[in-house]
């Protein structure tokens, strides 16, 4: 569960969990690197967009998977026209695309807000400040001076962060909660803590 008010909730047994974000100034100017194409993505890229997530969470345990239902039904209504996703793509040896990841942002008056990244491929760290500088340019084009963060926190992440938002301050934020049912509250604290894992959600309320 997500809530802005946690405790509510207490009382019958949820625990807040940790997440972490950072929160900075998008800089005056903001150079993109020299990267395969970034471009906007569309309805149609759907199925890729799914591949990339997949790929991307196969090598990082007790990240929440979606389900194809997610993608059909859920991602449409969580990530609506307001949002940003952009994909990567270099033109591999037998001339057609490859896709090297994803990143989504809300675009919410005064700011821009990074929920979500994909990374594939040889060179992430790369990819990642390849795509975040990509948003943060797009970003400021559009008018938003600030910069929110809530992606995992793996090195390709910290990286990019660093290099776009050098004075970025790392915030940690609690509107997860999580209450055991079946296994052990140990257990299900490990899950929603562990490290670099993402637990998606459609609604804080």
């Amino acid at each position: 569960m997500f809530t802005g008010t946690p405790e509510v909730y207490r009382s019958a047994g949820w625990e807040t969990f940790p997440a972490p974000s950072w929160h900075g100034v998008l800089p005056a100017a903001v150079a993109v690197p020299g990267h395969p194409h970034i471009r906007t993505a569309g309805p149609d890229d759907l199925p890729l967009l799914m591949a990339l997530r997949e790929r991307f969470d196969r090598e990082r345990p007790l990240t929440t998977l979606r389900t194809a239902e997610d993608w059909r039904c859920r991602i449409p209504r969580w990530y609506d026209d307001s949002c940003l996703t952009l994909v990567t793509e270099s033109t591999g040896g037998g001339g057609t695309a490859e896709p090297g990841g994803f990143v989504v942002a809300r675009l919410p008056a005064h700011r821009t807000e990074i929920v979500e990244i994909a990374l594939t491929g040889p060179a992430p760290a790369g990819t990642a400040h390849a795509l975040l500088a990509a948003v943060a340019d797009r970003a400021r084009a559009a008018g938003r001076t600030e910069a929110v963060v809530r992606l995992p926190d793996i090195p390709e992440v910290r990286g990019a962060v660093r290099r776009l938002l050098p004075a970025a301050e790392a915030v940690t934020e609690y509107t997860g909660m999580a209450r055991p049912l079946l296994a052990p509250r140990e257990a299900v604290r490990a899950t929603v803590t562990a490290p670099g894992a993402v637990h998606w959600f459609g609604d804080s309320f």
